[in-house]
């Protein structure tokens, strides 16, 4: 038992974004003990990534309490500890509020919710005691900026949640040096997203059903073979962890978001302005600036407006004003 080596906790390690994170750990030399609902699943996925000293197989339904209870007990019995859980399993089913049955709502809260209290809970517990740790949620950008395109109140209810819930619980957990984090990605070219397509077909708008598909199928437009996406991903989620966990303490996350109109802005002076909103939190509030997100939104004139006219007919207005004098 080498108990020097950091040991991961993946839900939904069998395929996806999961099975790519646990790939990514591997690859950097940590123990991984993955969770899929099957056995079977995982067996094939522990074949695939060809490293059987260090992946350890926990097959349960992650909704039930005794399945989160014997993922911690399996990782320390085996590798003595567990560094990082990453509450990846979910699923996603996107289609109009209305449409929602109760096998959604039911599938949705047993996956999703419970899926991500259960192992946080054990998670918790372990890793206040030993005064270290990192707990990671897979959330979604969508629970932030909802899109007309994408329809999909109960994900954006429940992953909403989830961003919220960690900045409390990274607060409350902070006297015990375990830091809490989440990452929410776009649109990422998985398997996932079928059922995304699925929960769409009762859609009467035949482009709107279009549209969305050609969301899920592309990753938010871009063209990426679905194991390029997942991959580039979940290195940048490796980035994230690996980095944070070094840091003593936690931090609970500022977001700047800068909007302006769409008029020639260069990029030096879009460098200066996040460079300028960073330095402002970082002197007023005192925060981390490593992190400091700012986020620059440009907007067209034409879906910008003051005093009940758009910017366009604004600055039109001035201009011939000023040449008239």
């Amino acid at each position: 038992m080498n108990t020097q080596t950091r040991t991961v906790v993946i839900t939904g390690a069998s395929s996806g974004i999961g099975y790519a994170l646990a790939e990514a750990y591997l690859a950097r030399g940590f123990n991984v003990v993955g969770n899929a609902r099957t056995l079977d699943r995982l067996q094939a996925a522990a074949e695939k990534l060809g490293n059987p000293a260090n992946f350890l197989a926990v097959e349960g339904d992650i909704a039930e309490p005794a399945t989160a209870r014997r993922l911690f007990e399996r990782a320390i019995a085996t590798f003595g500890k567990g560094d990082i859980l990453i509450n990846n399993a979910g699923i996603f089913i996107a289609k109009p509020a209305d449409a929602y049955t109760t096998e959604d709502i039911d599938a949705m809260i047993n996956t999703n919710l419970k899926g991500f209290i259960y192992p946080t809970q054990e998670a918790a517990r372990h890793m206040s005691a030993n005064r270290q740790g990192h707990i990671v949620s897979i959330t979604a950008s969508l629970a932030m900026q909802p899109n007309a395109n994408v329809p999909a109140l109960l994900p954006v209810l429940i992953k909403g949640g989830m961003n919220n819930a960690t900045k409390a619980l990274a607060i409350e957990l902070a006297k015990s040096n375990v830091k809490v984090s989440a990452v929410a990605p776009e649109v990422v070219a998985t398997d996932r997203p079928a059922r995304c397509r699925e929960g769409c077909r009762r859609r009467s708008d035949v482009s709107d059903r279009r549209r969305i598909h050609d969301r899920c199928r592309t990753g938010s437009g871009r063209r990426r073979g679905r194991r390029q996406v997942v991959s580039i991903w979940s290195l940048r989620c490796i980035g994230l962890v690996a980095d944070a966990f070094t840091y003593r303490g936690v931090v609970v996350m500022p977001y700047i978001n800068i909007q302006i109109t769409r008029e020639g802005v260069t990029r030096e002076q879009k460098k200066q302005l996040i460079e300028g909103a960073t330095d402002l939190v970082v002197r007023v509030l005192n925060k981390d600036p490593a992190a400091t997100f700012v986020i620059i939104d440009e907007v067209d004139t034409d879906n910008w407006g003051l005093a009940g006219e758009t910017t366009t007919a604004l600055r039109a207005r001035q201009k011939a004003a000023a040449a008239s004098k």
